[in-house]
Formats: structure tokens, sequence, C-alpha cells
């Protein structure tokens, strides 16, 4: 006698869904495990994790963006500025907008 009724198909999807969340929070543990891991034996993330500390007591927002400029740089990020057949932004455009700013 069931007290509750659920099919077997409904109760077999509950447990799969169940199953592969358990399973998704369990590799981002461990990722992050291993990020923490891995960062803490890098110098480059070791600096930028400094740079971070370091801009979040920044006192002045020139302060901060010259410190998210170096870690930019440092990761990589600012490539896109050097490269001006980008994909990923219309250089004349923005140019032109910046140059009216100055």
């Amino acid at each position: 006698f069931d007290i509750v009724f659920i099919p077997k198909t409904i109760a077999k999807q509950l447990v799969l869904v169940v199953a592969l969340q358990t399973g998704l929070v369990t590799i981002q543990q461990i990722w992050s495990i291993f990020y923490s891991l891995f960062s803490n034996f890098s110098s480059r993330s070791r600096l930028i994790r400094q740079l971070r500390r370091q801009q979040n007591k920044a006192d002045t927002q020139d302060e901060w963006m010259d410190l998210a400029e170096r870690i930019d740089n440092i990761q990589g990020n600012d490539v896109w500025r050097t490269q001006p057949d980008c994909p990923l932004y219309e250089r004349e455009r923005i140019s032109a907008r910046v140059d009216d700013f100055l």
C-alpha cells in the first residue's frame, strides 16, 4: 500500500535530476579546490591576487583603473586593443566616440 503515488518514470526522472545536480555541484567544488591550489603555486596568480587586494583598497578611481589595466595586461585581456581588425567591436566607431570625449 503506497501512501504517495508516484509513477516509476517520474521517480526515475527525479532520481536522475538529483544525481545530475549533485554531480554538477561536486564538479564545481573540485574545480574550485583545484583552482585555489593551482593559484598558490603560480606567481602570476599570486600577483593578480595581490593586485586585486590593492584594487579593493584603492582610494581613487584612477588608482583602481590603473590596477585593473595591470591585471588585464597580465591575463592577456588587453590583446584586442592592439588588433585593429578584431571582430568583437567596431574600432573606428569607438575611436571616434573616444576622440569626441577627449
